[in-house]
């Protein structure tokens, strides 16, 4: 029994148990939320992406139509915000030039 009085031991325990106690918090959170999205019939993952998008995203760098899917608009937007952010590096905010390119 000499162990129990050893700090080393008992710090070692506590930090197993705290780590034990936020695991099980967690996986009793993550099961609430899934149990109760799934009562409710509300889809999670990542599906959505392969869905037709039915918008077109003005003024993009990558030409896209409505029938694209979500996950191709969303890599449309990005490469847009990408183009805006290099065009406005590339003038002063302030020019005209910039202001008539980049919005």
């Amino acid at each position: 029994m000499a162990w129990i009085n050893d700090a080393r031991y008992r710090a070692v325990f506590y930090q197993v148990l705290a780590i034990a106690a936020v695991a099980a918090l967690a996986w009793s959170m993550f099961a609430t939320a899934s149990a109760n999205l799934a009562k409710q019939d509300i889809a999670t993952g990542f599906g959505y992406l392969s869905r037709q998008a039915g918008f077109v995203i003005s003024e993009a760098a990558i030409p896209d139509k409505p029938t694209d899917s979500v996950g191709r608009a969303l890599l449309v937007g990005i490469g847009r915000r990408r183009a805006r952010s290099a065009c406005r590096a590339a003038a002063p905010c302030g020019s005209s030039y910039c202001r008539k390119r980049c919005g």
